[in-house]
């Protein structure tokens, strides 16, 4: 035993720089790894935990009202509604964004604490505040206070603008909204 302890220590002064190296290594490997597991568990388990507070298992839409047996069905249990309006190009800045990209709708007027998770800023309070999406305010470098200009349809353009491909003039008024806030809803995930 006497010899191997002997051999050990001779190894030990010859080579402590490279053993020494060799652990440093490893475990900056292991530390990397370690925290790259902790990111993806965090990250895989955002939008599930996302959805169970904020999200909705169906989406319904149409032009009537719905009718009042709808919100009676089995396993419906809140019903949120918005109104969609018809608008056309925006403008942000001197950038123009196609009305394809853009939608331009009321807040849900109940259940607003389980659809939408206000991230910044606050909620509109008059009818020239917007409360913008978090991926269009990424796109777009949006922030608390800046204006988006959307030009908005006639009604008498409903019919035209449903049945065309892409975007004919709009013949209705020209809103400037000012951004009050960014919120997080469920068409922010991929």
């Amino acid at each position: 035993m006497t010899c191997v302890l002997m051999v050990f220590r001779a190894e030990l002064r010859r080579r402590w720089g490279a053993w020494l190296a060799l652990s440093l290594l490893v475990a900056l490997v292991a530390g990397t790894v370690l925290a790259g597991v902790s990111a993806a568990r965090r990250t895989a388990s955002a939008f599930p935990d996302y959805v169970q507070q904020y999200g909705v298992d169906a989406q319904a839409y149409g032009f009537p009202d719905l009718p009042r047996t709808f919100y009676s069905l089995p396993n419906v249990d809140t019903v949120s509604t918005q109104t969609y309006y018809l608008n056309g190009n925006a403008l942000i800045g001197s950038r123009t964004i196609s009305g394809t990209l853009l939608n331009v709708s009321s807040i849900p007027a109940t259940h607003l604490s389980k659809t939408i998770k206000l991230v910044s800023g606050r909620l509109p309070t008059s009818p020239n505040e917007v409360l913008v999406g978090f991926s269009f305010a990424q796109q777009y470098r949006l922030h608390q206070g800046s204006v988006v200009t959307v030009s908005m349809y006639a009604r008498s353009q409903l019919r035209t603008v449903l049945n065309s491909q892409g975007n004919p003039p709009t013949h209705g008024p020209v809103l400037r909204l000012v951004v009050t806030g960014i919120g997080l809803s469920i068409s922010d995930f991929p």
